[in-house]
């Protein structure tokens, strides 16, 4: 009995061996902070997309109900592909590969890359705000809700496309880290606050 235990642990360690021959160091089989190791063109490295996997994913990371909203709009622009439908070289998420990417990046990363558009959305809400105050008889209300839903496709295209020639959940992240569109909707805000208070 000894003998057969010895035997498939020797068994073992050489597999270990042979598998981790040609390696530099333990770090190869690690994600580090770079993601150097996540470089596929397909950007598919297995895991498998549901609503409930998502949602119980958010959860973990212990987000703000403003970054829960932040993930599914950015979820919204990466994996729909009626938006920037109409550019070539668009690059459109499957429900998995989104699911991934917020896996491989963890909780920290995940609220990098949503910071600024929490900071975007902030005043697409204060827009919202304004408008549901307002009386349904009042004249200008629906094109104040067009003008809005219109400024809200074109920034879920403007994310999509500042995604366009990347190949790695590394690249998709870096882009999404350094974007500021903050300001996005301000002149909407404020076009929609001269109009109230013309006299």
């Amino acid at each position: 009995m000894g003998n057969m235990r010895n035997s498939k642990i020797f068994i073992l360690l050489m597999i270990l061996f042979c598998y981790c021959e040609g390696k530099d160091n333990v770090s190869d089989f690690e994600i580090d902070d770079n993601f150097d190791d996540i470089a596929s063109i397909d950007m598919d490295i297995g895991l498998t997309f549901d609503y409930f996997s998502l949602e119980n994913l958010i959860s973990d990371f212990n987000l703000t109900s403003k970054e829960r909203i932040a993930v599914r709009f950015l979820r919204s622009a990466l994996t729909d592909p009626t938006i920037a439908a109409d550019m070539l070289d668009v690059y459109t998420f499957s429900d998995d590969e989104f699911y991934e990417f917020l896996v491989v990046l963890d909780a920290f990363k995940t609220k990098e890359i949503i910071a600024d558009i929490v900071s975007t959305l902030r005043v697409r809400d204060e827009i919202l705000d304004i408008i549901y105050g307002l009386s349904d008889k009042y004249p200008k209300k629906n094109n104040f809700e067009v003008q809005l839903a219109a400024k809200e496709k074109e920034y879920l295209k403007i994310l999509k496309m500042s995604c366009i020639g990347c190949c790695s959940y590394k690249e998709v992240y870096r882009v999404l880290k350094s974007s500021d569109c903050s300001a996005f909707f301000t002149l909407l805000k404020r076009q929609i606050y001269d109009t109230l208070h013309e006299y």
